[in-house]
């Protein structure tokens, strides 16, 4: 099947456009002259999504000693760019959580994702990288380009999931039989549509195959590996029927000894626990 996936992304009904509010919001970071104020004045705008954020801040994904009691306190302690990623994870999620669940329950496949930016941020803190929290917004939208083919190719979905339920293979293996193209790159041109950053887009595209990133490898393994985490965790599910192939090479790149493995699995599942009951507004 030939198809152009910008067509595929800016189709007439806009359903994948992000919302004005996101866009603000990343208007905001991405604006030299930007400031915690600007960014607080617009995310206060919107009271649901301002006590959704405070409540992720003020949960184990950050384990401050202090309760965060507005939106410009949030700012200045996690900063703009990491607010910004919260927001719009935020926003993404309850924009598409009421989609038809023909092919997908949705609200397992944000428990997946959700897990998977856990996990991803949970090893990038073992790693030592710097900004870890980054990482939490690359695992979320890893399977991002699955919802855009349930949603444009549900009887080829159909065809797609019997066939996983019958064969070994992959999902984005059978996908690129049945549709010429995978979940990989329609997320990879989504959020590049969306202007997130370029590392985000790569992460998006090479989850599956982390070494083939160009640019961001270390962070393709560690989202590679918070993909296989939630999936050894059973949280969630993002249409997946086995857990994806490992890299070892990739993991080998994270020079995390394997020993730890273990108590990072305990601590993502922990801090999963904590975060999940309040995600979903």
């Amino acid at each position: 099947m030939s198809f152009d996936l910008k067509e595929l992304i800016n189709d007439e009904s806009r359903f994948f456009t992000l919302p004005e509010l996101a866009m603000k919001i990343n208007a905001i970071v991405n604006d030299p002259e930007g400031t915690f104020e600007d960014l607080a004045e617009v995310i206060s705008s919107d009271v649901g999504l301002s006590v959704h954020l405070l409540k992720i801040v003020n949960s184990g994904l950050y384990n401050f000693h202090e309760p965060i009691e507005t939106i410009t306190h949030a700012i200045s302690i996690v900063g703009m760019s990491q607010l910004r990623d919260l927001a719009l994870g935020s926003i993404i999620i309850n924009k598409f959580k009421g989609l038809p669940e023909e092919s997908i329950s949705m609200k397992s496949f944000w428990e997946h994702s959700i897990a998977t930016g856990i996990a991803s941020q949970t090893l990038a803190i073992y790693k030592q990288e710097i900004n870890p929290e980054r990482f939490y917004m690359a695992g979320l939208l890893h399977e991002i380009g699955r919802i855009v083919l349930c949603f444009k190719f549900h009887t080829e979905i159909e065809k797609i999931i019997q066939r996983c339920a019958s064969e070994t293979k992959s999902t984005h293996n059978i996908e690129r039989e049945i549709l010429g193209f995978d979940h990989c790159l329609v997320g990879e041109a989504l959020l590049e549509s969306w202007k997130l950053p370029k590392s985000q887009q790569e992460v998006v595209l090479y989850h599956h195959a982390p070494l083939e990133s160009k640019e961001y490898r270390v962070e393709a393994s560690i989202v590679h590996f918070g993909d296989i985490f939630a999936h050894i965790l059973c949280l969630g599910n993002s249409g997946e029927h086995y857990t994806p192939p490992i890299s070892i090479h990739a993991w080998n790149k994270l020079g995390i000894p394997i020993a730890m493995i273990p108590t990072i699995l305990g601590r993502v599942e922990e801090r999963y626990n904590d975060l999940i009951s309040n995600y979903f507004y």
